[in-house]
């Protein structure tokens, strides 16, 4: 005999990811994933879509309580194999953890993405260029996320053509420090700085760029104010999403480069992971919305600032 759903009733619009990883915070990131996709999480007896969909006050949450038993809060993808999103013969979608490098550079990293995927998927290796393994977006070794990769020369072609008429959408998830409150957009170009080499600016002289964000939650510990946003880059500026929001007098949280430099103890990464795509298949023409979970260190985090203050 099946033992009943757990039930929860939502006390807040709140995204269902957040909401599930507070109630059980050893949820692993991969199980909540698998269990949305599978059809064990039921929103008012509808199906729920993905992890990031928004629920609403008094919404009634049903999870499968045997998955819920079996689940722990380790990742089933071990750190140097690839968590494979989506494939099939034209398209490969990976979740790209973070300290791992899109391409071999400068820095010396031992986690390189390009060359897992030629590893992976052999007759990959030289599209789009030699040793670049299919990749067509750049993801910072400090941002985790989803990163998308063709197979063939075609779709290489056709995804990139559609990169250059801004028609391949992210959303990213950011912790930032202050209390930030309603919807809006930062347009403001982005420009090399005469001074520093190493870093990007809000200049004049600068490339056009606009990001639009929207809060999930506000968070307050030790004194401090965060808020978890919905941002997505309306353009691809390198570093787009940090130097906006420092220029906006709102750094992403654990930014060594464009952050405050007090940052909290626990801020030992950059709060910034690319958690959603949404594209048209380059053969079928299908609409792809491919999700990520946030990592589990950024939930843990979240899930400490959110816990209730007894007494």
């Amino acid at each position: 005999m099946s033992s009943e759903p757990k039930v929860l009733i939502a006390e807040e619009e709140i995204r269902l990811d957040l909401l599930l990883v507070q109630t059980w915070p050893e949820l692993g990131r991969a199980a909540l994933r698998s269990m949305v996709q599978q059809g064990h999480v039921h929103i008012n007896g509808e199906l729920a879509l993905k992890p990031g969909q928004y629920v609403q006050v008094d919404d009634r949450i049903e999870v499968d309580a045997p998955l819920l038993d079996e689940t722990t809060s380790q990742d089933s993808v071990p750190d140097n194999s690839l968590d494979v999103v989506y494939v099939d013969e034209s398209i490969v979608i990976v979740d790209k953890p973070v300290g791992m490098a899109t391409h071999a550079g400068r820095r010396k990293l031992e986690l390189v993405l390009a060359a897992q995927l030629r590893q992976t998927y052999p007759d990959m290796a030289h599209i789009g260029g030699v040793e670049r393994a299919g990749i067509l977006q750049h993801l910072d070794p400090e941002c985790s996320g989803l990163v998308l990769a063709a197979r063939t020369e075609e779709s290489y072609r056709i995804l990139k053509r559609e990169i250059t008429r801004q028609r391949v959408l992210g959303q990213y998830l950011a912790l930032v420090e202050g209390r930030l409150t309603g919807a809006g957009e930062i347009e403001a170009p982005i420009g090399n700085l005469k001074h520093e080499r190493e870093q990007l600016g809000v200049a004049r002289e600068g490339r056009s760029a606009c990001t639009h964000y929207r809060p999930v939650h506000h968070y307050r510990t030790e004194g401090r104010h965060y808020t978890l946003l919905e941002v997505e880059p309306e353009s691809a500026r390198l570093h787009q999403i940090r130097v906006h929001f420092a220029w906006y007098g709102y750094p992403v949280v654990g930014d060594k480069v464009y952050g405050s430099p007090r940052q909290p103890e626990w801020a030992t990464r950059l709060y910034l992971h690319l958690s959603e795509l949404t594209f048209q298949h380059p053969v079928t023409g299908s609409i792809m919305k491919p999700d990520s979970p946030l990592p589990a260190d950024i939930y843990g985090v979240l899930h400490f600032m959110a816990r209730r203050k007894r007494g």
